[in-house]
């Protein structure tokens, strides 16, 4: 074996048994990360100012429509 090539590393159980969790809690970090977001900009259009609605060209029934989702639904 030269000196620039990597051993290669053998897959195990015990090694694969560590990596699902942590890709388990990324999945799920990012899922509340998105839910948040959703939240939080749904409160905002919820408390846009009539001017600036008209200005974004969007009317009040898209903003009601939109804000009364739950924060699970896209």
């Amino acid at each position: 074996m030269s000196h620039g090539a990597q051993p290669f590393i053998k897959s195990t159980p015990q090694r694969r048994r560590h990596v699902i969790p942590l890709l388990w809690f990324g999945q799920m970090l990012d899922l509340l990360l998105l839910w948040h977001k959703r939240v939080r900009q749904r409160r905002e259009l919820r408390d846009l100012e009539p001017h600036l609605m008209r200005d974004a060209g969007i009317d009040t029934e898209t903003i009601r429509r939109e804000t009364a989702k739950h924060f699970w639904q896209p």
